[in-house]
């Protein structure tokens, strides 16, 4: 299955329709179109939109190896834990800052926080 094939596979499997995948990737519809048409190379940057309005990885998008992926995550985060304390604060540090700075501008530790907030409470 090429690229092209595989964005309109997962999105008939959110069942969303062009618009809705444009909408939901900040991408314009012209663009997700001739994606999907296989008429235009895709822009890393197109791919990491799409992969993330899909609930899936670049990978999954690209190569079609989401599965493999995901256990490669697996196996990872086992590993770390057969590390050393020291050195899983250190993973934990970079993941965290990777997070704060990339994935939304600081949202990752508000919602940390809030759970936090929220479990106190309970108590």
């Amino acid at each position: 299955m090429k690229l092209h094939e595989r964005v309109k596979y997962y999105r008939k499997i959110k069942k969303l329709s062009q618009v809705s995948l444009a909408e939901a990737s900040g991408l314009s519809i012209q663009v997700v179109r001739s994606i999907e048409n296989g008429e235009e190379p895709v822009l890393l940057s197109d791919a990491a939109h799409l992969a993330h309005a899909l609930s899936t990885t670049i990978d999954g998008l690209w190569h079609g190896t989401e599965y493999q992926s995901l256990k490669d995550n697996y196996d990872r985060f086992f590993a770390i834990k057969k590390l050393p304390y020291r050195d899983q604060a250190a993973l934990i540090t970079v993941i965290d800052h990777f997070l704060d700075n990339d994935m939304g501008k600081g949202k990752w530790r508000s919602v940390e926080k809030t759970q936090k907030n929220k479990a106190a409470k309970k108590k």
